[in-house]
């Protein structure tokens, strides 16, 4: 709510909020049905994209508005709008994907305790997220908020591009050998080049 409070917007913050819930429900349930038609890794990059563009998209409008607030002052909607797309493509790819690849890349002899290992990892980031964001609006402005998300939001597009596999119409057991034949080949690479 802290967003929408300090946007200059005339809707009332939790209605922003109703309406980003609103939003991420709805989105959610659109990725169900497109999670196996598409794929997960065009999900997760189309995701991805959006997120960083949108972060973009907010990051430059509290930076106008602290350089001069005038000249945004028609545009106070784009708060809401930026956030909710964020949260929309959050939804669609980023939010339900990844444990879904989770459920899929792990061989079934570690898949419970990698799953509880990247559970709680994937909480103590979002609990550090969480505790930073205001401290860095606070400090630095909400546009370098924005704006270090968005680079996260850049590496992350880069990450899924090259690292994360496609499993969509794979098996369990076809998935598991790519893996190891992947690892293999890195393997007898690194080894030809000791």
């Amino acid at each position: 709510m802290y967003i929408f409070e300090e946007s200059g917007s005339n809707l009332n913050s939790h209605i922003c909020a109703i309406i980003i819930g609103v939003a991420n429900f709805l989105a959610t349930l659109t990725a169900n049905i497109f999670i196996d038609k598409v794929g997960r890794k065009v999900l997760l990059l189309i995701s991805d994209t959006v997120m960083f563009f949108s972060l973009l998209v907010l990051g430059s409008y509290f930076l106008i508005r602290e350089l001069n607030a005038s000249l945004v002052e028609h545009f106070n909607w784009v708060p809401l709008g930026s956030f909710t797309l964020f949260v929309l493509a959050f939804s669609l790819g980023l939010g339900p994907v990844p444990w879904i690849i989770l459920a899929e890349i792990f061989p079934l002899k570690i898949r419970a305790t990698a799953g509880a290992v990247v559970t709680a990892f994937h909480w103590i980031l979002t609990f550090g997220v969480v505790k930073a964001f205001p401290q860095v609006a606070k400090q630095f402005g909400l546009h370098t908020a924005a704006y270090l998300f968005a680079v996260v939001c850049f590496f992350g597009f880069y990450f899924i591009l090259r690292r994360v596999p496609e499993t969509r119409g794979r098996s369990l057991e076809q998935i598991e050998r790519k893996l190891m034949k992947s690892k293999k080949q890195k393997q007898a690479a690194l080894g030809c080049n000791a």
